[in-house]
């Protein structure tokens, strides 16, 4: 998310910034770490968004999260 968007301009979909359907950005700067897994056949998507503003974890730790993630079939 570029640090010079204002999230909440009117110009954008009704004031949310988004850079795919049903992903809106709440600030500008905010970053997204995105997983896209194929689970027997289906796509499934793990996102993690930080702010220069959220107490910050390295990476090691998002990744250590991501690995607890059990995705059973549907």
């Amino acid at each position: 998310m570029p640090a010079g968007v204002d999230v909440r301009d009117p110009a954008y979909d009704g004031a949310r910034y988004s850079v795919w359907s049903a992903r809106w950005y709440q600030v500008a700067g905010q970053t997204d770490d995105i997983w896209v897994l194929d689970v027997d056949g289906r796509r499934q998507v793990l996102a993690y968004s930080s702010t220069r503003k959220r107490r910050p974890i390295s990476f090691e730790q998002v990744e250590q999260l991501r690995d607890t993630v059990v995705i059973e079939p549907f």
